[in-house]
C-alpha cells in the first residue's frame, strides 16, 4: 500500500530515508554525507521518484522507485 508522504511527520520520513540509504550503501562507489543522501531521498520522495510503501504482510515501511511499484502491479494484474 502506497502510503502519502504528507501524512508522515518529518522525523519518520526522515527515518525512513535514512533506512533506505542505508541499504543502498553496497552500491555506492563515492563517498557522500549520510546527511546529504537522506535529503536527496527525502527530494527524490517529495519529488514522485520514489514512492513510501506500507507492506502489511509484514507490518514494514520502505522507499522504492516509482517503476517498480509500476512493474509489481503490472505483474498483480496479469
Amino acid at each position: 500500500m502506497i502510503v502519502e508522504y504528507q501524512t508522515l511527520s518529518l522525523e519518520a520520513l526522515s527515518g525512513i530515508a535514512q533506512q533506505f540509504v542505508l541499504s543502498q550503501l553496497s552500491e555506492v562507489e563515492d563517498e557522500i554525507k549520510m546527511t546529504d543522501w537522506i535529503s536527496q531521498a527525502i527530494d527524490k520522495v517529495k519529488s514522485g521518484e520514489l514512492l513510501v510503501e506500507y507492506s502489511e504482510i509484514d507490518n514494514t515501511v520502505t522507499l522504492k522507485h516509482h517503476s517498480e511499484i509500476n512493474m509489481m502491479s503490472e505483474l498483480n494484474d496479469q
